[in-house]
């Protein structure tokens, strides 16, 4: 089969700075991927048992084409001894998809004998119900999430940082309902804590002053 893709993206984003310690990031992007699979004939698949294959590719034609959609904020927000911040991030994503199987038909034979004397065991097409785009499945699937975060410096060598982050996803549906695919999932929650203990923070700080006072590019 021949293999055909492209991948594009775009990005924008704004930083506001509202006093000395509190700084907004505000990122917007869009960003698509075309994948497409055609078969190199447009016959059907024959699978002849202990010998090989002729013809077309049952797999094929495949199509994959997403569009992304995502927009992120998050506000920093220096305390006193805490680095606070909160974000939230939207992503839509849609889709556009065609893999069935067996659409060119599928001829299978038991052996090299039965294929010469025309002798099917068995055929497979994949058809529509009711419409050709059937055939292909369209949605659109949102992710939303939601985080705060804290970094505390409770001295010079002890620092904490806590956080929590929730995540929300919204699956797109067939117009068929498939009962077993989720509809959507808001149960995903994830705590995070982390303690980071530097037991000489001045030797520390003057190792770093003289790996810097070299002025060399690649130190």
């Amino acid at each position: 089969y021949t293999y055909r893709g492209d991948s594009h993206s775009g990005r924008v984003g704004l930083t506001s700075v509202f006093a000395p310690t509190v700084i907004n990031e505000l990122r917007g992007q869009i960003a698509t991927d075309s994948r497409d699979e055609s078969p190199n004939s447009n016959n059907a698949q024959i699978t002849i048992n202990g010998f090989g294959t002729l013809g077309g590719d049952s797999g094929r034609p495949r199509v994959f084409d997403n569009t992304r959609y995502q927009v992120a904020d998050n506000l920093s927000w220096q305390r006193g001894r805490h680095f606070l911040r909160f974000g939230a991030d939207l992503n839509v994503n849609y889709f556009f998809q065609q893999r069935a199987s067996n659409i060119q038909g599928r001829y299978d034979f038991t052996s090299l004998a039965t294929y010469l004397t025309r002798t099917i065991s068995r055929y497979r097409q994949t058809l529509p119900g009711f419409a050709p785009s059937d055939l292909w499945f369209t949605g659109y699937g949102q992710e939303l999430a939601f985080f705060v975060n804290d970094k505390w410096s409770v001295n010079r060598r002890l620092t904490v940082t806590a956080g929590m982050r929730w995540d929300g996803q919204w699956n797109p549906q067939p117009g068929c309902r498939n009962f077993g695919a989720d509809r959507e999932d808001l149960l995903l929650l994830l705590p995070g804590m982390q303690t980071k203990f530097d037991k000489n923070p001045t030797e520390f700080a003057a190792s770093q002053l003289a790996k810097g006072s070299g002025g060399g590019c690649c130190g």
